[in-house]
């Protein structure tokens, strides 16, 4: 887990994880060898909670070894929960 380009923790499937961070903006980013989650952006306010829930992309594996520029940052699904 990369929050506001430090990495903070490394998370094993089925696991929770949770971080205490300043309020304020922060992009949150899953990484795992050479590829990445897109970058998500949390603005939070004083006493907020996010979730995030991250998991494999529901794009194709073909499609993001081959897909060229940015292609390695689609091999992560990374979603804000709405609450």
């Amino acid at each position: 887990m990369v929050i506001d380009g430090h990495g903070v923790a490394k998370l094993k499937r089925g696991r929770l994880f949770e971080i205490t961070v300043t309020p304020g903006p922060h992009t949150v980013q899953m990484t795992i060898d050479w590829c990445s989650s897109p970058v998500v952006h949390v603005d939070l306010d004083v006493g907020c909670d996010v979730t995030l829930t991250c998991g494999p992309s529901s794009v194709p594996s073909r499609e993001v070894m081959f897909g060229g520029r940015g292609a390695t940052a689609k091999y992560i699904s990374l979603e804000l929960d709405a609450e």
